[in-house]
């Protein structure tokens, strides 16, 4: 099946603003033990930036340099 990943969010924030964003996806499961989601983002001038990645059992590994300041969460319900 082809798999479709919707974003949303603001975009960009004050530097003392939270971003929060949500991807939506469908054509695939959360939970699936061969699916892993990896956050990247594309710098302006720069390439791309691997952030986190959240695993099919719940488990999140971060970049050493955003750890403190990134949250990745997923709901199994909306999926």
């Amino acid at each position: 099946s082809q798999i479709s990943i919707t974003e949303s969010g603001p975009g960009t924030v004050k530097p003392t603003e939270t971003l929060e964003l949500t991807c939506k996806v469908t054509g695939a499961s959360l939970t699936d033990s061969s699916n892993w989601w990896s956050w990247v983002c594309k710098p302006v001038n720069k390439g791309l930036e691997w952030l986190g990645i959240i695993e099919f059992g719940g488990t999140t590994y971060y970049s050493q340099s955003l750890r403190s300041r990134l949250t990745i969460t997923r709901d199994n319900s909306k999926n």
